[in-house]
């Protein structure tokens, strides 16, 4: 709906008791509703594409800030107890957001800390392209819902009309 409201107009049946010229510019704002219909749809399509593009980004972002924090959480804590006991509770938050698990058979710590090390780099750059996909598809829905704006605006019927018309 181009008027981006819940009401429908219908003036055909009042359109012979308006005066002409009132008659005339209520014929001319449903010919210019009518012009940006298939334009302010496509649009309402494009929005939805992008929305739902930044909500699936923000999904991601959101999976890989946990995956990214528990491999935080787990070096610090090896580093801490010199050892590994900790590193299944770790795995399992870790395994249940989609990261690759700590392998649990390495008893070199320092090698241990350098494979996480790995993780972590790895995760921030995941991180970081979501998080521009997620600011990407933001930006985009909001250039074409400032497009639908527009339309909206353009067609105002209070804004169309004079207040002595409308």
């Amino acid at each position: 709906n181009p008027l981006g409201t819940s009401v429908i107009y219908n003036f055909g049946y009042y359109l012979d008791w308006m005066s002409s010229g009132l008659s005339s510019k209520v014929r001319s704002w449903q010919n210019l509703v009518d012009s940006t219909y298939d334009n302010y749809y496509n649009l309402a399509v494009q929005y939805a594409q992008f929305a739902t593009q930044a909500a699936t980004a923000k999904l991601e972002v959101e999976r890989l800030t946990t995956v990214l924090d528990m491999y935080q959480k787990c070096r610090e804590n090896i580093v801490a107890e010199s050892g590994t006991s900790q590193v299944a509770s770790y795995n399992s938050i870790i395994s249940a957001n989609g990261g690759t698990t700590i392998p649990l058979n390495q008893t070199d710590i320092n090698q241990l800390k350098s494979t996480i090390d790995g993780y972590i780099r790895t995760t921030k750059a995941n991180l970081s392209a979501a998080q521009s996909e997620y600011d990407s598809a933001n930006t985009q829905a909001a250039a074409v819902k400032e497009q639908q704006d527009t339309i909206r605006r353009s067609v105002d019927i209070a804004t169309y009309f004079s207040q002595a018309e409308y």
